[in-house]
């Protein structure tokens, strides 16, 4: 009889064991790394109740700035879910990340977390947790842990966001990309420097006062654009008025030169 129940205990414990969530964790290329802490709602198979979230709580090793995007699925694709956003983590520390699912047959059996400045779906996927979690009827009424609300208020300012906005790493541009747009500025460098050249004097001084302010722009455009490559979106436009100034002071500047020398010629001798 002590067999028989030593065996049954066994195979129950065995069968808890199966149904425990299983989470998978590895490296990121750029190093990251992440584990899950909990869960809530707590356990393997869950049912949501309307408009529940399931969060997981993780924790995360850095070693550059990277976001953390939740990504669940049903069967290999991606599950009718919404998603949380992501702010920008570094360093050492704890991380939330939730979804709610959309539809009342949505399930989920497999939770991705992704770490990259992108977004969701063609990041490097660090942790893969498993479970069973579909929508149900009822929402649990039992209090959150510890760890969700001492980090709901975080939490909330994240969900006060408008939906498709989150904080966004500045995204390098290349240096040939940056110098190939630059090219598009340097008509408004060449001709006042071509005015410049057949000007003497003081004329020749004022020419060059769109040239100084056009490289500055010029300059301040390039390094802008360098280091974050959204930063002049609209620098079309901002070629067009800048340009639009210099070739406009540049023809101001040549009329009244033009009257100037016309006043400054002698006048013919009178004859008698």
């Amino acid at each position: 009889m002590l067999n028989v129940l030593r065996w049954t205990s066994c195979l129950c414990m065995l069968a808890l064991a199966g149904f425990q969530p299983q989470a998978r964790a590895q490296t990121s290329p750029d190093g990251t790394e992440v584990h899950v802490l909990d869960t809530w709602p707590a356990g393997a198979s869950v049912s949501l109740g309307r408009n529940q979230n399931f969060y997981l709580h993780l924790s995360y090793t850095a070693h550059r700035p990277t976001h953390l995007w939740v990504q669940p699925m049903y069967r290999g694709k991606q599950a009718d879910a919404g998603t949380s956003g992501s702010p920008i983590y570094s360093g050492k520390g704890e991380a939330v990340v939730w979804f709610f699912l959309m539809s009342r047959d949505a399930k989920v059996d497999e939770i991705r977390i992704q770490t990259g400045d992108g977004g969701p779906g063609a990041q490097p996927t660090v942790l893969v947790w498993q479970g069973d979690i579909r929508q149900g009827v009822m929402t649990s009424d039992a209090p959150n842990p510890a760890w969700l609300d001492r980090m709901m208020p975080e939490l909330a300012g994240r969900a006060a966001q408008p939906v498709g906005q989150s904080p966004s790493m500045p995204r390098k541009s290349s240096l040939a990309s940056v110098l190939l747009v630059t090219l598009f500025w340097l008509p408004s460098l060449l001709v006042p420097l071509a005015a410049a050249w057949f000007l003497r004097g003081s004329w020749r001084l004022a020419m060059l006062v769109p040239v100084a302010g056009m490289l500055f722009v010029t300059l301040r455009f390039a390094i802008d654009v360098y280091r974050d490559a959204t930063s002049h979106n609209l620098w079309p436009f901002e070629l067009a008025i800048y340009t639009f100034f210099a070739f406009g002071y540049v023809a101001l500047l040549m009329v009244a030169w033009g009257i100037a020398k016309a006043r400054s010629k002698p006048a013919p001798p009178r004859t008698r």
